[in-house]
């Protein structure tokens, strides 16, 4: 989980410093897409605690031994998965949809060499474009028995 927590704050990252925030709705879907992180990242800190719930067990006497407080942590690290899953699904098919149209692509071009033109103005010097990653993968989650 921590392993793809990283990840996704990585593509995240990547993102955030491309091309993507200069497409239409492309701040917007860097928000939702840094919301599914730190769910992810919460999800994993979640896992963390109940296994850590579990192991006291073995360390100390006065351990809780019914494993409902594990449970629940990964209850809802489970949940705060399918919240992350569901926004990284709803933002990838957007950004699909609008890749798929030529007319968006175009438009696109268009809202990326604007944004590329008003750098060196904002910034005093010109900027190097940094090209636009391949989407980012969904998530998904793995789970082990």
């Amino acid at each position: 989980m921590q392993q793809l927590a990283m990840q996704c704050t990585r593509q995240f990252h990547d993102l955030s410093v491309s091309q993507y925030a200069a497409m239409k709705g492309g701040e917007e879907n860097l928000a939702h897409l840094a919301g599914a992180c730190s769910q992810i990242s919460l999800a994993a800190t979640l896992c963390n605690l109940a296994i850590h719930h579990r192991t006291e067990i073995l360390l100390y006497e006065d351990a809780d031994p019914t494993p409902s407080a594990s449970r629940d942590q990964l209850r809802r690290a489970g949940d705060e998965m399918k919240r992350a899953a569901t926004t990284y699904r709803d933002v990838a098919q957007r950004l699909s949809r609008r890749l798929a149209s030529a007319a968006a692509r175009s438009e696109e071009q268009q809202l990326i060499a604007r944004a590329l033109a008003d750098e060196p103005e904002k910034a005093g010097a010109a900027v190097r474009p940094t090209p636009l990653p391949a989407p980012a993968a969904q998530p998904t989650a793995h789970t082990r028995r």
